[in-house]
């Protein structure tokens, strides 16, 4: 992981730093439909110079198992650069970051 050190603001959703500061960089992907929505932003926080890829999946259930017939939300979160998600793979690699001007302690 990179050693770029990002705000500490307590939050859910990977978001540590504060809303008001991160500033959208990119649509990276948006595919919207009546059955399912993929999104996927970048943003950097005007603090700390975070760079976070925000990444939201969803799709129209009519059925799914015993659960109610509705939008699935399958990710709404904001992950850093290097970061892991629950099941162990990296969302944001650091090459991949590297490519939108990240600059980590090998880089600079």
């Amino acid at each position: 992981m990179a050693s770029r050190a990002y705000c500490a603001i307590k939050s859910d959703r990977g978001l540590t730093c504060s809303q008001d500061n991160i500033v959208l960089i990119r649509k990276l992907s948006e595919d919207e439909g009546p059955t399912a929505s993929h999104i996927i932003f970048l943003y950097q926080c005007k603090v700390c110079q975070g760079l976070y890829k925000y990444i939201y999946a969803s799709s129209y259930q009519t059925r799914n198992f015993d659960a109610d017939e509705g939008w699935y939300v399958y990710s709404d979160h904001y992950f850093k650069v290097g970061e892991r998600n629950g099941a162990g793979s990296v969302q944001f690699p650091l090459e991949e970051a590297r490519i939108y001007g990240y600059q980590d302690e090998n880089t600079a």
